[in-house]
């Protein structure tokens, strides 16, 4: 998401409202926005929504440090949604969710290996 430039956002370390659909209406939307309807958040390659809008899945599992039973695997969203706030919506915030879970603010991107 940050293209390997170390910054908190894909674009930079401020957050603002122009970049990324997050919590509240100063973005300019109330829930999901179109895809790309944020140019000015892209990443250093050009990757748009990588932060707002929907929580993403990623191929990485959660790896519980707990040395008890398990008892479910859990798996990773990351980016945020249109209801995160921006302590959660960070490049390196990691949310942790049960796959069964449905909410509208998860979602995913189909990507594929150069």
């Amino acid at each position: 998401a940050s293209g390997g430039s170390g910054n908190l956002w894909p674009w930079g370390n401020k957050i603002s409202p122009e970049r990324a659909n997050l919590w509240g209406d100063k973005d300019g939307y109330m829930t999901a926005a179109p895809v790309g309807s944020y140019p000015q958040g892209a990443s250093p390659h050009g990757l748009l929504d990588m932060v707002g809008n929907v929580w993403e899945w990623v191929s990485t599992p959660f790896v519980s440090s707990n040395k008890g039973p398990k008892t479910k695997t859990l798996r990773i969203v990351k980016g945020g949604g249109w209801t995160s706030n921006q302590q959660v919506a960070g490049i390196s915030f990691r949310n942790i969710v049960d796959p069964a879970m449905k909410n509208p603010t998860v979602g995913f991107r189909c990507a594929k290996s150069i």
